[in-house]
């Protein structure tokens, strides 16, 4: 549908970031996953999506969906946090050990039913060095970040 970005950065040197306010937006169309979510055979009564990820940056980053029918209401919204900065040093600026973390987003029988009649989903990322983008911090070129994510979905069989 649409994609946009909003960037908001302060540098000051020797390469010192503060940044808060980045958000990038996205959509896709999800008429497909509604049909899958909902058939004739069966039904999604729930859902939960993992994310697990491994953080050496100073950038923490969430994800808010919002799922929009055909006439562009809002039929359902979440939040879930992406990426945890790493321990960042104060006196330094520098990520001191990594953070790793598992955030679950679950979806009860409501929401699936809701989502399963969107007809849009908007997805937007929202991102801020450590301390909600008051703590100047560094980048390293040693930083990494990883990410797993996996998804379960429970359906119940329709019997006609």
């Amino acid at each position: 549908q649409s994609s946009q970005q909003q960037i908001g950065v302060d540098f000051t040197l020797p390469f010192t970031i503060r940044a808060s306010g980045l958000r990038f937006t996205d959509s896709v169309d999800v008429v497909a996953l509604g049909n899958q979510l909902q058939s004739d055979t069966s039904i999604a009564v729930s859902a939960e999506l993992h994310i697990h990820s491994t953080s050496t940056f100073p950038i923490n980053a969430a994800l808010h969906f919002r799922f929009y029918d055909a006439m562009g209401s809002l039929l359902w919204t979440e939040d879930l946090p992406l990426v945890h900065s790493g321990v960042v040093d104060p006196q330094t600026g520098f990520v001191t050990q990594s953070t790793s973390a598992t955030d679950i987003l679950t979806l009860d029988s409501v929401a699936m039913e809701q989502i399963a009649q969107a007809q849009w989903l908007e997805i937007e990322a929202n991102l801020e060095t450590a301390g909600g983008g008051q703590d100047p911090v560094k980048l390293e070129a040693s930083s990494g970040l990883e990410v797993h994510v996996g998804m379960n979905v429970e359906f119940e069989k329709v019997i006609l």
